[in-house]
């Protein structure tokens, strides 16, 4: 696709054919391909940067508390690091910047831009099809009128449009049927191997913390139910594809925004820094993978191993926190 820039590719295979907003416009750039992928990825990586640090304020977190989780996902070895090493990957970075960029104009009530967005989601990829019913689930659960339901509604209609426009006159090559390819996968709900690489792998080291937090967690919930729907929709989507770890991205907000709050909860930054410390040391240390990271290691072993440590030793942490807090 980007090699036929300005123009459109017609032999691109099922799913990569209606992809065609990040690798055409890393097509159009000055330069080569490479290059265009280069300068848009580091552009992305900014742009997701900010718009999970700004999702996370329009959630409540506090400005250091919204910092520190952004850093947090800033050194997640699936959500943000693999980025920063396949510059190809683009269309995943501009698909989970846009849903988060979505939910911020949805929350402030800004239907032109989550419309445009939604718009150039339709063109990157199918994942920010979960745009419609995080919307709907937030404005119905904070009890909107009519009126801005429609609004809503209204705004998504281009982007509906664009979706099935492209479907009918793009050509794709190799296309294999939707229903085929969810019989063919689907035998992976059954395997608590995938279930584990889903919920526990991707999120380390905060995996087992709404379960330390477990009343909490269900507060949570009730008061973001639009957060769960985001989470569920995204998990039970990303166990039919490949790279399980990476394709969680866009549920991050949900579980990081629940620790920010156990984070401000416990007064973690006031009165238990040396435990919060070591917390975002381990988040550091899990960023040291294999495959890419900020410290390469040399086999899957070793990051096996670092990534229990990381996960034992902030589960530890957070134990210790919520028992003392019992006793107090």
């Amino acid at each position: 696709m980007s090699e036929a820039s300005p123009n459109i590719s017609m032999v691109i295979p099922h799913f990569f054919a209606y992809r065609i907003f990040p690798p055409w416009l890393a097509g159009i750039l000055p330069g080569d391909v490479s290059t265009g992928y280069k300068i848009l990825n580091f552009i992305f990586l900014l742009g997701i940067s900010y718009s999970f640090y700004f999702l996370l304020r329009e959630i409540a977190l506090k400005e250091i508390t919204s910092i520190l989780m952004t850093l947090a996902f800033i050194f997640n070895r699936y959500f943000f690091q693999i980025h920063t090493w396949n510059y190809f990957q683009l269309t995943d970075l501009v698909s989970n910047t846009i849903i988060f960029l979505s939910i911020i104009s949805i929350k402030k009530k800004r239907f032109l831009a989550t419309g445009i967005l939604f718009f150039l989601g339709m063109m990157s990829k199918e994942t920010v099809l979960v745009i419609i019913p995080v919307g709907f689930a937030f404005l119905f659960q904070t009890i909107q009128g009519r009126k801005t339901l429609l609004h809503f509604a209204i705004s998504l209609i281009p982007g509906l449009i664009l979706f099935a426009a492209l479907r009918i006159f793009i050509p794709a090559a190799g296309e294999e049927k939707l229903a085929v390819q969810v019989m063919d996968e689907s035998y992976k709900y059954l395997s608590l191997f995938v279930w584990a690489k889903v919920l526990v792998v991707p999120f380390i080291p905060f995996s087992i913390t709404p379960l330390i937090f477990y009343k909490e967690f269900m507060n949570f919930i009730r008061q973001h139910f639009y957060l769960f729907v985001l989470f569920s929709l995204v998990v039970f989507t990303a166990i039919l594809g490949y790279d399980f770890e990476r394709l969680l991205a866009p549920a991050s907000p949900f579980l990081f925004a629940f620790v920010g709050i156990i984070i401000e909860k416990y007064q973690l930054v006031k009165t238990k820094r040396w435990q919060l410390t070591i917390i975002f040391l381990m988040v550091i240390l899990n960023s040291f993978y294999h495959i890419a990271g900020i410290v390469r290691l040399p086999n899957s072993t070793l990051s096996l191993i670092v990534s229990t440590c990381s996960l034992l030793i902030s589960t530890a942490l957070f134990i210790n926190i919520r028992v003392k807090s019992n006793l107090d």
